[in-house]
């Protein structure tokens, strides 16, 4: 917008530079707030949770002096010493999708199927480090120590939650 008056009103020519409407001024303010939240989200997960993560939830069992890795003392099984009572490294614990824990998994991942320790129902996943124990990002970031937040709840293994590859366990009994 230009605003001229004229030498002739009696008021001096000024020429006022073409100002940009509000709204394209906030539009283009949120346009760059959002640049910086996206580069701040990245930011957040890739480098500051990462690190936060590999630091404080890695689990780690030292070499003995054959080179074989072994639970520290704290870290033992009492029924076999030379087993780590988390269960550590967790191979066969490996997945890509959050699932619920059915009889199939269960046994697939080698985990717990009765007794205190029963994963029947539990939620777990996804999983991609054998050594890393899980939390959610925002815990991390925000108390910067190792945090262990287990879900207490089970859900019902039925057609709706089953999500097993293990072909016999596809049928669901039901009672």
């Amino acid at each position: 917008m230009v605003v001229a008056a004229h030498a002739t009103d009696g008021i001096k020519n000024t020429d006022v530079a073409e100002a940009t409407p509000s709204h394209v001024a906030v539009a283009a303010h949120a346009t760059e707030r959002i640049r910086n939240g996206q580069q701040w989200c990245k930011h957040y997960l890739t480098q500051d949770v990462q690190q936060l993560q590999e630091h404080k939830q890695h689990h780690i069992h030292l070499p003995n002096e054959q080179g074989v890795r072994v639970p520290l003392g704290h870290c033992r099984r009492k029924d076999n010493p030379k087993l780590c009572k988390s269960d550590y490294p967790r191979t066969a614990w490996l997945i890509d999708r959050a699932v619920v824990l059915c009889t199939g998994l269960i046994k697939q991942m080698g985990m717990a199927l009765t007794g205190r320790r029963c994963q029947l129902g539990a939620l777990h996943g996804p999983m991609n480090e054998e050594n890393l124990n899980g939390t959610h990002p925002a815990m991390l970031a925000a108390q910067r120590c190792n945090s262990d937040v287990q879900l207490p709840y089970r859900l019902p293994v039925c057609e709706a939650t089953h999500d097993c590859p293990d072909a016999s366990t596809k049928q669901m009994k039901h009672k």
